[in-house]
């Protein structure tokens, strides 16, 4: 290879990196710009919605997600959440509700993490489809190159936690902010009934192990 080729080579590589470095700077500003304001403004909402049940407020770009759920949510950037203790007698019963955006892959995650185990036979949300016959709210956005894409990631933290994790791949220019909010309520009111319930004294008939 001559010189001339290497220095070719080694331009090309630099400007793609720098490509990639500026589209990942981008998104990032989307998820802090478009994403996190909304997100701030459910919880407040969700917390004066729950009171008096004692809840904590996860802020946003904090380790909160990663020390609640994993290593793993590291990666991606915590757009905020809430914990509700639905049983204020009982240190161990909790709920997070939690949103991520990971901006490599540009995939918003609608993440539910409750201790202890539900047991349940199936992750939460087709548990809560087969139980309330609800349907998944899914998130609105201008499909622009393709159909969107969703996923369904059920996890086993440690001290026996179970996460599951809704996730909605998307090209993020056609995301609109007053959607992402309008997404937030509609997760909130299809999780949060049978969620409660669950975690509470009164169990609803829902298929466990």
């Amino acid at each position: 290879m001559s010189l001339n080729t290497e220095i070719e080579t080694a331009v090309s590589l630099s400007g793609e990196q720098a490509e990639a470095n500026a589209l990942m700077e981008i998104r990032v500003n989307f998820a802090r710009d478009i994403l996190i304001p909304k997100m701030v403004r459910f919880v407040k909402e969700t917390h004066q919605r729950v009171y008096p049940v004692p809840c904590l407020i996860h802020k946003a770009v904090s380790y909160d997600l990663a020390d609640k759920c994993g290593d793993e949510f590291n990666s991606v950037v915590n757009l905020g959440g809430i914990t509700v203790k639905p049983l204020p007698a009982s240190r161990e019963t909790s709920i997070s509700f939690f949103t991520a955006y990971d901006p490599k892959a540009s995939v918003l995650k609608y993440i539910v993490a409750f201790h202890p185990l539900m047991r349940l036979k199936s992750d939460l949300f087709n548990a809560i489809v087969q139980t309330d016959g609800k349907d998944i709210p899914h998130l609105k956005v201008e499909e622009i190159g393709g159909p969107i894409e969703y996923y369904i990631e059920r996890k086993f933290g440690s001290y026996g936690l179970e996460i599951n994790v809704f996730n909605t791949k998307f090209q993020w220019p056609c995301l609109r902010s007053h959607n992402f909010y309008d997404y937030l309520n509609n997760m909130w009111s299809f999780a949060a009934d049978l969620t409660f319930e669950l975690a509470g004294p009164i169990k609803k008939g829902v298929v466990t192990s």
